[in-house]
């Protein structure tokens, strides 16, 4: 009886300390963060399409495919001083969508160079990264809500000094139309819109239970033995233990008598291919043969429509012309062609109907800027074919010169 009872008390002695050892583990691993805000000082957007205007005060942030991008810059003077940008839980860029004109994505991008927003225009936009950095697909489902975007390796670049905070550029991504509410807004500030801010998680400095462990203490010096025990009762027998692993195998023995000769096998299988042989001396010319059917008529009715216009351009302008076919012909193939070196032809294709040539320009950077050059576009145009020899797929041509 004394053994079973030592045995109660020492199975009941564990179960507590394992509870016990449970709730410091949770109180341990309990959490509490503050959250900061940084503000918007500067949200506007630019106009391609008009590239003297500014649009500083302006209630949205319009971000057009082809039209305009969305700029934004952020003050970070609300964060704690000499703050240890690896206690930055996350850093989140919220954004009120008030309208969604076409459904598509918008990418961020970091603006490299000094901006504000009472004198950005077109004309001045400032550098931007190659690279976005994220990307937000916007449906109708969006307008009228926040979207949110990571921003936590952005925000550290800043605080670090990686990079300098001259905020972000917010671009379209094919046929993308949405506005954005920007600070301006009268309803900014409540529940209808609400202007841009970035939203930074950080340990409570007040939470007891956010802190690392602290370090391991030394070993205590060893307890005097304790009284020795009454010999228990045996225990019942054990199940048998698991089967031991399998032995090393012992040293080679030596080699028998040799055997008699055993019968021949079976023939193996058939080899691999040999390499391919010289080629052999050609043979003499054969007699002609009969004569093939009639191919296929050529199109016909050949014609180049060309198009030309001189315009000037500005960094982040695009031009586009189009070289029309007459009503009774098709596009087979087309080109362009300009004397300006500074811009970028990023598009040089065939219209969706068939019946025009369409060559589109961008231009990337601030060379040249304000003169007038010369632009071309031509378009490859033909009869229209039997129907059992369409479709026809036009071909580009670039450049093609006068």
């Amino acid at each position: 009886m004394k053994t079973t009872s030592k045995r109660m008390i020492t199975r009941f002695t564990m179960a507590v300390l394992i509870l016990a050892a449970v709730f410091l583990i949770s109180t341990a691993l309990a959490h509490a963060e503050t959250l900061y805000t940084c503000p918007v000082t500067d949200d506007t957007f630019i106009n391609h399409d008009r590239p003297d205007e500014n649009n500083g005060t302006r209630e949205d942030v319009f971000v057009v495919e082809r039209k305009s991008d969305g700029f934004a810059r952020f003050d970070l003077s609300s964060l704690p001083a000499n703050l240890d940008i690896e206690e930055i839980e996350k850093a989140t860029l919220k954004l009120w969508v008030k309208k969604v004109e076409e459904e598509g994505d918008i990418d961020f991008y970091l603006v490299k160079s000094d901006w504000g927003e009472d004198t950005l225009t077109a004309q001045t936009t400032p550098d931007i990264d190659w690279f976005y950095f994220a990307t937000v697909s916007l449906t109708a489902a969006e307008e009228g809500t926040m979207v949110e975007v990571d921003v936590t390796d952005e925000l550290k670049d800043w605080l670090d000094g990686v990079v300098t905070n001259y905020g972000i550029a917010i671009r379209p991504y094919y046929r993308t139309a949405v506005a954005l509410a920007s600070k301006e807004d009268a309803n900014s500030t409540g529940s209808t819109s609400k202007a841009m801010d970035i939203e930074v998680a950080l340990p409570d400095p007040d939470d007891p239970c956010d802190c690392p462990p602290g370090p391991k203490g030394e070993k205590g010096d060893t307890g005097p033995p304790g009284e020795k025990g009454e010999k228990g009762d045996p225990g019942e027998q054990g199940p048998p233990g698991e089967k031991g692993e399998k032995g090393d195998p012992g040293e080679q023995g030596p080699p028998g008598e040799k055997g008699e000769k055993g019968d021949p096998g079976e023939q193996g299988p058939p080899g691999k291919k040999g390499d391919r042989g010289q080629r052999g001396l050609q043979g003499p010319k054969g007699s002609t043969g009969p004569k093939g059917a009639a191919g296929q008529p050529g199109l016909q009715g050949y014609k180049m429509v060309p198009k030309s216009e001189k315009r000037k351009a500005y960094k982040g302008n695009r031009i586009i012309l189009y070289a029309t076919c007459p009503d009774n012909k098709l596009v087979v193939g087309g080109g362009a062609y300009t004397t300006n070196w500074n811009v970028r032809l990023y598009s040089n294709n065939p219209g969706n109907t068939n019946k025009y040539w369409m060559a589109a320009w961008y231009k990337p950077d601030n060379a040249g800027d304000g003169y007038e050059y010369e632009y071309k576009v031509y378009a490859i145009c033909v009869d229209p074919p039997p129907l059992q020899f369409l479709p026809i797929k036009p071909i580009p041509i670039f450049p093609i010169n006068p």
